[in-house]
């Protein structure tokens, strides 16, 4: 696949007028890479320094209602998220700063990153330098500015191999969704409904850290997954700390159920990212695909994955003629007809077997056949023509590779073809062709959870409410495992929360890059309260996400935030029997009194219906830097809000005297009249709303759910 490296100073620029806000992400940095090298005590150069920091800082932050970042730059247009790509002035250029930006290191924690592909190029990065609080070593390999780290954690007697390249592909592909460069992808040129065939992952100036962790294929009642070794993850996680990553992004995800919801710590997951948050490290980490969320821990960023309504369709036409829409990205001209039968690995006892594989099309019901999987994958042998898959639920939402004759067909439109096949008039023989995939967008289908996203309710403390917030996570270009046939420049469609995940952390890494001085608490707070809202069709659409979508620049300026510390973790955890033992083993603090899960200072708020509860929280101000602040709270209630229910704000009204003042308030909730509504989901919002002319409003979910969900 032909694709070219693109001159940043060329995309989405409005001449000088424009600036994009990875430009002005590079000129905060240099402002505190300066700052951090001291220069020896030069007062003159660190005042100009500061003053031109906070003008940035000012034309940024004056832009509260828009996001002008870093989501990819693809087929789709992020206005439809009420995000523009281009706006502000092009700083950088009139101010002509210095040359020194910071690059900030995402590790990600998976099967590995393909170096070579060139997705990672660092053409773009030569005159960046790797955050300061950086303490691994230095890759010493041709695309170093770009991927600065790549190892493996090994355990013992792994029958496996033991490379550190990714030969499994989902790390490459996560490590290209969050911090992939510009790269012009030309085979899109040409196809129906494509108007930008430029990609880039969220942060294209991030670096990335690649942590791989091994594991075995398994099969669970049909359903291929990644069983991962639980001591090399932590070891993988562990190893990013050191390296003192600045965000974290974990995309494997276990699966929590009620029997296995009784100690955060004892999976892998939350006991490393439990030593990251004390680290001032932030992770982001995948909700999982299933209906039951995972990674629950109140100190991480757990995320779901909606859609944005575009994806890629393949029609194929049967030799009667009738023509059905399926999903793949074959991305080539119209096909020829070809003879198609039924897989002769999945239908044995009904099949015919085809004269020849490699000259016919072959239907098949089952994700995990060998021919499909040989043909989906990066493989040099020529399998069949093509693969129908019959009968997928789900079609839309699987990762499938560019350039492959492989349609994926739903339930409905897979009736026709075995009835087509199955039918046929003696002496005739079935066909089908291939005709060029076109890319198509619903604005019915646009910020909807996605149908196979992690939904809530936390399975360990139903007063802590998760996931925390969602991104694109469906259909997304992204960077392929390594490919004989094509090392340097294959892609794939990738969905799920694993996509979305790194989409989050890619931003993560943005908002630190302006906001060093953020510890991983505050940065939850500004990414929940600043989501933007999601369309829902029922309380199941509300499990998956009812903080909404992030928009990471109004992140930038929150107004108000909910301070959570390692510390409040800690004592969190001491009032949980199994993990108050596992934190004895860790030889950690058991010092002080436990905090329940209520009164954890987080930006949300959950509880059980028929419960009467009151929350505790704490509000740092973040906005006016000297004149007092007023804020006055109120509650905006969901669709299906029950007038019955009771809350209580107290005190309503909030003033700060400046920068960093913290005010406590209690929010009561009475939902006691609704105890025998067992399956009934509810959700309502607390807003605090600033008094000024263009206010901050700071948005808190609010999650009730009955006794019999989940």
């Amino acid at each position: 696949m032909e694709e070219t490296p693109v001159n940043e100073d060329n995309v989405n620029t409005l001449g000088d007028s424009s600036l994009q806000t990875d430009d002005v992400n590079a000129i905060y940095n240099s402002v505190q890479l300066t700052k951090s090298l001291d220069l020896e005590g030069d007062g003159a150069i660190n005042e100009t320094i500061k003053a031109v920091t906070e003008e940035v800082r000012s034309l940024v932050l004056s832009r509260k209602s828009k996001s002008t970042i870093l989501l990819q730059q693809t087929t789709n247009r992020m206005e439809k998220f009420g995000m523009d790509e281009t706006s502000e002035q092009h700083i950088e250029r009139k101010l002509k700063l210095s040359d020194l930006k910071i690059s900030p290191i995402i590790g990600i924690v998976d099967s590995g990153v393909n170096i070579h592909h060139n997705s990672f190029h660092d053409k773009q990065m030569t005159d960046f330098i790797h955050a300061p609080e950086w303490k691994g070593e230095k890759l010493s390999v041709p695309f170093n500015g770009k991927v600065v780290a790549v190892k493996s954690s090994i355990p013992m007697n792994t029958p496996r191999e033991t490379s550190i390249l990714d030969v499994d592909g989902h790390g490459t592909m996560c490590a290209s969704i969050a911090a992939a460069s510009r790269v012009n992808v030309k085979c899109l040129e040409g196809i129906e409904g494509v108007t930008n065939t430029i990609i880039c992952g969220a942060n294209p100036h991030a670096s990335i850290a690649s942590y791989k962790v091994f594991g075995t294929e398994k099969n669970l009642e049909g359903e291929l997954f990644l069983e991962v070794d639980p001591e090399g993850l932590l070891d993988a996680i562990q190893r990013a700390v050191n390296d003192k990553v600045g965000v974290i992004s974990i995309s494997i995800a276990a699966k929590v159920t009620k029997e296995t919801s009784t100690s955060y710590l004892e999976d892998m997951v939350n006991h490393g990212t439990f030593g990251a948050f004390r680290e001032n490290i932030i992770s982001c980490v995948s909700a999982g695909n299933d209906f039951l969320s995972s990674s629950l821990a109140p100190w991480v960023i757990t995320v779901g994955s909606c859609n944005y309504g575009g994806r890629f369709y393949t029609t194929i036409q049967l030799g009667n003629g009738r023509r059905l829409k399926g999903f793949g990205t074959f991305l080539d001209r119209d096909g020829n007809d070809h003879e198609i039968f039924f897989c002769p690995e999945c239908f044995k006892p009904k099949v015919i077997v085809p004269p020849r594989m490699d000259t016919c099309v072959i239907a098949c019901d089952k994700l995990e056949c060998p021919i499909i999987k040989n043909l989906a994958g990066p493989s040099t042998i020529k399998w069949a023509a093509g693969i129908l898959v019959l009968g997928i639920q789900m079609a839309a939402g699987l990762t499938h590779y560019f350039r492959r004759n492989i349609v994926f067909l739903n339930k409905n439109e897979s009736g026709f073809i075995t009835d087509y096949i199955e039918t046929r008039i003696d002496g005739e023989v079935p066909t089908v062709k291939f005709l060029q995939s076109v890319y198509e967008e619903s604005s019915n289908e646009i910020c909807k959870v996605s149908s196979n996203s992690g939904r809530g309710p936390n399975l360990f403390d139903a007063h802590l409410l998760k996931p925390d917030i969602c991104a694109p996570g469906e259909n997304l270009i992204c960077a392929a495992r390594w490919d004989p046939m094509h090392l340097y420049g294959d892609y794939c469609i990738m969905s799920g929360t694993s996509a979305a995940t790194p989409m989050v952390a890619g931003m993560v890494s943005y908002i630190r890059s302006i906001h060093p001085e953020w510890e991983p608490g505050r940065i939850k707070s500004a990414i929940v309260t600043t989501a933007l809202p999601m369309q829902y069709d029922d309380g199941n659409d509300i499990l998956g996400s009812v903080s909404g979508l992030i928009n990471p620049l109004r992140a930038l300026d929150p107004g108000l935030v909910y301070d959570l510390t390692w510390d409040d973790c800690r004592r969190y955890l001491l009032g949980r029997e199994r993990d108050k033992l596992k934190l004895r083993e860790l030889r950690e603090n058991l010092e002080g009194l436990a905090i329940s899960g209520e009164n954890l200072n987080l930006p949300s708020f959950s509880l059980v219906l028929g419960e009467k509860k009151t929350f505790h929280r704490v509000l740092t101000n973040l906005g006016s830097r000297e004149e007092p602040t007023i804020y006055r709270g109120d509650i905006k209630f969901g669709i299906k809000c029950p007038s019955c229910i009771r809350f209580s704000i107290h005190p309503n009204r909030l003033t700060f005297n400046g920068y960093g003042d913290q005010k406590h308030f209690a929010l009561t909730i009475d939902s006691s009249s609704l105890s025998k509504m067992k399956m009934m989901v509810v959700d309502a919002r607390l807003e605090w709303v600033e008094f000024a002319q263009d206010p901050h409003i700071v948005s808190s979910p609010i999650l009730m759910i009955g006794a019999g969900v989940g």
